[in-house]
């Protein structure tokens, strides 16, 4: 058995998630799935959480979060990379641009 995971959109507030479980790993048949949909209890989009980290790293004079490191950064611009390169997606001419 084999089992997969998946977070309903929006990704940064999302609405619920499925569980699926198949007969083999790699396999379309589903055994059993279980759905969960549920109300995010906060107004706006999930950027406000983002704002009051960085609100607090700079009231803390931090240069770096605890919560969400420069490594962590790094790795999920890497992986929005190989996403847009397996993709075939290419940014507008200077978006990537540093000055």
């Amino acid at each position: 058995m084999a089992t997969s995971f998946d977070v309903l959109q929006p990704i940064f507030r999302p609405t619920g998630f499925t569980v699926q479980v198949t007969d083999k790993p790699g396999s379309n048949t589903i055994v059993t799935e279980h759905r969960r949909d549920f109300t995010a209890s906060f107004a706006g989009g999930g950027w406000h959480f983002q704002a009051d980290e960085v609100a607090r790293g700079i009231r803390d004079g931090k240069i770096e979060s605890e919560v969400w490191g420069l490594d962590k950064t790094l790795f999920q611009m890497e992986i929005f990379d190989q996403v847009r390169k397996h993709g075939n997606y290419v940014l507008p001419a200077g978006v990537e641009k540093v000055t």
